[in-house]
């Protein structure tokens, strides 16, 4: 298994327990002290202000450094990052002349002069030599694509025929991947308070309700009972099912596969909530679902995003499409919020309408990433390799046909 997909679903198990927490906090505070919704912002805000006061223990990134030539930087964040993790790095000098960047080796310690500071060493004999794993091959593959500006440009997302589909493709799948999950967790206090207006003689066996719009469209705001927590705190723990899912399949049938899978299978438990009469319990199990494929394939979707950008837009690339999926989650409110208490058939279609058009753009995204080296993505290529070969050999850039 990658770093990069360690990476994604390390930090995916701390945003699920986040989301663990907000429940609790939000049952301690609106059901049991009976406290106002004002309590449960200025709450949730504190873990926010840690989050700034860590950010100054955080090193900036060695490649951006030396894209924006601070060498002097890099190469102190590359010995720190040495120093934590108990290794030396090798001996070379780091190198920034005319928009490329590589290590050059030569054998006499660590000298991160510049060429003409060094004529001696720049002469002697080099060999490209691996900084701290992952940080000097992004600094090594500056030396395959120089530029005026080793940082990327937003029109580089659309330089060539391949990265065009590409983008566009990755730009639907997050929009639809944030409007999704978000929409979810909106659906399930929505549908919560839905069943607490529309149930009779406390039976928890739903009925058809989608045909009577009107009282819920004008209703006040009705409060949710402590066993409506619970049940929010039950399908929140979805999450964790659906990345564990995710890392047992991602690396045995492919990025793209995983992403059309979970999709397809979110899509599936919309469509299931049109059952009614439906009891309580089985609706709640298509929300856990629905959720937890939502989940797993938005994990999916962010391992492949960094994995199919070169270098010099990777960042920029998988920032982009972050924000794209913000637009989603704005959007998804008003689904949730608005349509679902106007029309809740209409919403659930929405939102599974989403999950098909996400697993189409997933299956058509030209190419799959599993078993590729970072440095060896969509930088060049001519056509479009066949998603099930992935030794397919496409290296020919677009302006050359």
């Amino acid at each position: 298994m990658s770093v990069l997909i360690v990476h994604v679903i390390f930090v995916q198990i701390f945003f699920c327990f986040g989301a663990l927490f907000e429940v609790l906090l939000a049952m301690l505070l609106l059901s049991y002290l009976q406290r106002s919704w004002h309590w449960l912002l200025a709450f949730s805000a504190i873990p926010m202000f840690i989050d700034l006061l860590s950010f100054a223990l955080v090193p900036e990134s060695a490649f951006y450094l030396v894209a924006s030539n601070e060498i002097d930087k890099a190469t102190e964040v590359l010995k720190r990052v040495a120093r934590v993790n108990g290794r030396v790095l090798p001996k070379g000098r780091l190198v920034s002349k005319a928009g490329k960047k590589r290590i050059q080796t030569t054998g006499k310690g660590v000298d991160f002069s510049c060429p003409h500071e060094n004529s001696d060493a720049s002469n002697s004999d080099e060999k490209d030599e691996p900084v701290m794993g992952e940080s000097a091959a992004l600094i090594k593959s500056q030396t395959e694509e120089p530029s005026s500006d080793n940082r990327g440009q937003f029109v580089d997302l659309f330089s060539t025929r391949l990265r065009k589909v590409t983008t566009s493709l990755l730009w639907v799948i997050w929009f639809g991947s944030a409007l999704g999950y978000y929409g979810v967790v909106f659906l399930t206090t929505s549908m919560l308070t839905i069943i607490t207006q529309e149930r009779t003689n406390n039976s928890d066996v739903i009925p058809c309700i989608a045909s009577a719009p009107s009282t819920r469209a004008n209703s006040t705001c009705v409060h949710l009972t402590m066993s409506d927590y619970i049940q929010m705190l039950w399908t929140t723990t979805a999450d964790f099912p659906g990345v564990i899912l995710t890392v047992l399949i991602i690396e045995r049938i492919g990025r793209k596969k995983t992403m059309i899978l979970e999709f397809v299978l979110a899509a599936c438990c919309f469509f299931l909530m049109y059952i009614c009469p439906i009891h309580r319990v089985v609706l709640m199990l298509f929300v856990f679902g629905a959720r937890g494929a939502l989940a797993g394939a938005f994990q999916a979707v962010m391992v492949y995003t960094p994995e199919v950008y070169p270098t010099n837009i990777r960042a920029l690339g998988t920032g982009v499409c972050n924000a794209v999926s913000r637009a989603g989650a704005m959007v998804t409110p008003f689904i949730a919020q608005v349509l679902l208490r106007i029309n809740l058939r209409g919403g659930e279609g929405t939102y599974a309408a989403a999950c098909i058009v996400c697993a189409v753009c997933a299956f058509l995204l030209p190419v799959e990433t599993r078993g590729r080296e970072l440095e060896e993505s969509v930088a060049k290529h001519r056509s479009i390799p066949d998603d099930d070969n992935d030794d397919a050999d496409a290296d020919v850039d677009d302006d050359d046909t």
